[in-house]
């Protein structure tokens, strides 16, 4: 399945735009965590923001074509993705993003 690289890459991709964020080399904003959930939230927007991006370009460059095999792989990419966060909902019972407590494991 796609979703769970795509994840992956996703939330890298977000941690090397707060780092390079934090340290001056891209905007300062980047750089910052949410207030509540210390999460790098603006470098994850704009990831998905790029994200969106490229995929709407491909999507222009790849539908505008006659090539049913471009086409086919960009709808079962999409449909994957979908499909994949639909999973994770099904999966954790709607509360895929709600934290969860962490269990410590006592040695004795």
């Amino acid at each position: 399945m796609l979703a769970p690289p795509s994840c992956s890459f996703h939330n890298t991709t977000a941690r090397y735009f707060y780092s390079l964020g934090r340290e001056g080399l891209l905007p300062s904003a980047l750089g910052r965590t949410h207030h509540k959930f210390k999460s790098p939230h603006i470098a994850s927007i704009v990831q998905s923001v790029i994200a969106a991006i490229i995929i709407i370009i491909l999507f222009a460059l790849l539908t505008g074509s006659n090539d049913p095999a471009s086409q086919a792989y960009l709808q079962l990419y999409g449909l994957m993705a979908v499909m994949g966060a639909q999973a994770d909902e099904v999966r954790t019972g709607g509360q895929a993003h709600q934290r969860r407590p962490v269990s410590v494991i006592q040695t004795g």
